[in-house]
């Protein structure tokens, strides 16, 4: 039963962190109906097929239905001095390589974040690539944005293959 207590007191401290990361953003990213309405089935799927007999267990499966509903209903986005996306811990911008911005459909935005080679988070955008090219500029960060597609040779000068 310890064991199943200090499961949730984790989760409830990384719920409380992403939430307080959620009033921090300044420009969300584009949320999925489909990513949330596969998030809530899967924790309905998995509480109603593995539901064990042990309260203790009973309370570390309902811990992962949370953080499975979690991973689909919290927003992504920008703030003032770093990405926001559940699960990166450390998303300053200083840190990436790159930021490639490309122009999508109807006004829409895809950015992908580099790090090192094989490291980059994704994110859409409702914003047009000029919206999100100024923001980054206004934070200073020009020297690291491209537009549109890198190129391989582009992509081998700054070892993101």
């Amino acid at each position: 039963m310890a064991e199943a207590i200090i499961v949730m007191v984790f989760l409830i401290l990384l719920m409380f962190m992403q939430i307080r990361e959620q009033y921090r953003i300044t420009l969300a990213a584009k949320r999925s109906r489909i990513k949330q309405i596969l998030a809530l089935t899967l924790a309905i799927m998995v509480l109603g097929i593995f539901w064990p007999e042990q309260v203790a267990d009973q309370i570390k499966l309902f811990a992962f239905a949370v953080l499975i509903c979690a991973i689909g209903f919290l927003k992504d986005g920008l703030a003032n001095d770093h990405l926001v996306k559940f699960g990166v811990l450390n998303g300053e911008y200083r840190q990436f390589v790159t930021i490639q911005i490309e122009a999508a459909a109807k006004g829409q935005s895809f950015v992908t974040f580099y790090k090192r080679k094989n490291n980059y988070f994704s994110l859409f955008f409702e914003a047009s690539p000029d919206v999100l090219e100024t923001y980054f500029n206004d934070l200073g960060f020009s020297e690291k944005i491209i537009n549109g597609e890198i190129s391989k040779e582009k992509k081998k000068a700054i070892d993101i293959n």
